[in-house]
């Protein structure tokens, strides 16, 4: 969990935030 956790803050820094809500919502 904390190394997913860490995953997406470090893809936030290149993605959008709308891009980043949607991959967490597809990814559950």
């Amino acid at each position: 969990m904390k190394l997913e956790g860490i995953r997406v803050l470090d893809l936030s820094l290149f993605l959008p935030g709308p891009l980043l809500t949607q991959m967490m919502a597809d990814h559950g």
